[in-house]
């Protein structure tokens, strides 16, 4: 099967073929002579060494199992976040597993710096943090608590004011479900929930080596309400995905905008969609076992809609969406994938019959 990735590398090394080309025949020579020849050798230079670059990565796409839908700049997207979280991840697992060799020693340190960072707040002062040195000190002045101890603080960052629990910028407050009464809301900083995400990355890696790191992944999310407070604070799930982390979603199947859908039924069907489509596809996501199995409950019933529409590459009209996010979807389904989807009516006949 043609490979554009390949093509795109192979060009991308043409500059560099032909500066060795120029150095071979003596060309070069005379350019340097010039009054400009140092200055048009080195931007030549920082052309070619940005070619090679890129040259280099789509090499490496082109070894791997792409999405054949991928644009030139789609591909490039997922690479660049990818290969990133892989890289942050990995040295995250690193001190992990370090932290792991003696760990009541790290849990004292971070205690510790926790303590130390936050010992100037509002609530750092009323504690008196300060005078916490040791876990046993820790025990006696700072004893166990519940929720009510710190709702009003909260409150206060709600209302945009800083240095209250922490020293750091609260990016979001994760509203707890509300099981044993009201919804608590927990702040949390937007690095925090980064670095979950790059570390299961490095983890799904490191146990499922066969894996490319270019094969897109299968994403069933359906996205909770979102507030925000007074001040413009985001209050959330812990599982909510906002406008702004849209742009680290390229490496999952379906197109960013599908993660904004709020109605279970047409988030499940668009992401199968989508995953469907992707005859490379490397893995399936799902925060709960239960919602794995009501999406392939909702596949069985559903496969020939799916079918029809990775056919014409339409999207199905009893789907309510918003406009905005329908057209973005019916862009990124293009004119359709006949030959996919013959095999997946294949495969959905045959696991039919199978049944």
């Amino acid at each position: 099967m043609f490979n554009k990735f390949r093509l795109i590398a192979i060009l991308m090394y043409l500059p560099l073929l032909l500066a060795v080309g120029l150095v071979f025949f003596g060309t070069m020579d005379q350019a340097w002579k010039s009054p400009w020849g140092f200055i048009h050798a080195g931007i030549a230079a920082v052309f070619i060494l940005v070619c090679c670059t890129f040259g280099t990565i789509f090499l490496i796409i082109s070894t791997q199992r792409t999405p054949e839908h991928y644009s030139i700049f789609s591909a490039l997207c997922h690479f660049l976040v990818k290969y990133y979280q892989l890289y942050i991840g990995y040295k995250m697992l690193r001190t992990f597993r370090a932290s792991c060799e003696n760990p009541r020693k790290v849990q004292e340190n971070l205690l510790t710096k926790i303590i130390m960072h936050n010992k100037d707040t509002d609530h750092g002062r009323k504690f008196h943090l300060c005078c916490i040195n040791s876990l046993e000190d820790l025990r006696k002045k700072h004893t166990i608590t519940d929720y009510s101890r710190y709702e009003t603080f909260v409150e206060r960052i709600c209302k945009g004011e800083k240095n209250v629990l922490t020293t750091e910028n609260v990016s979001r407050l994760i509203l707890t479900s509300g099981t044993t009464g009201k919804g608590k809301r927990i702040p949390q900083n937007g690095y925090s929930a980064y670095w979950q995400m790059v570390l299961q990355e490095a983890l799904q890696q490191e146990m499922f080596p066969d894996l490319d790191p270019m094969q897109s992944k299968l994403k069933i999310h359906c996205n909770s309400q979102i507030i925000k407070s007074e001040c413009g604070i985001t209050i959330s799930s812990a599982l909510a995905i906002e406008p702004r982390m849209l742009k680290y979603m390229v490496v999952y199947s379906s197109p960013a905008n599908s993660f904004m859908i709020s109605n279970l039924r047409e988030a499940t069907y668009v992401h199968l969609l989508f995953a469907l489509r992707d005859r490379n596809l490397g893995s399936i996501f799902a925060t709960f076992s239960s919602v794995f199995l009501e999406a392939m409950e909702y596949l069985e019933a559903n496969w020939q809609k799916l079918v029809n529409d990775i056919t014409k590459g339409t999207l199905n009209q009893e789907l309510r969406l918003a406009p905005y996010i329908r057209r973005s979807l019916e862009r990124h389904l293009g004119s359709g994938d006949h030959r996919r989807a013959m095999e997946v009516k294949k495969n959905a006949k045959k696991a039919l019959m199978d049944s």
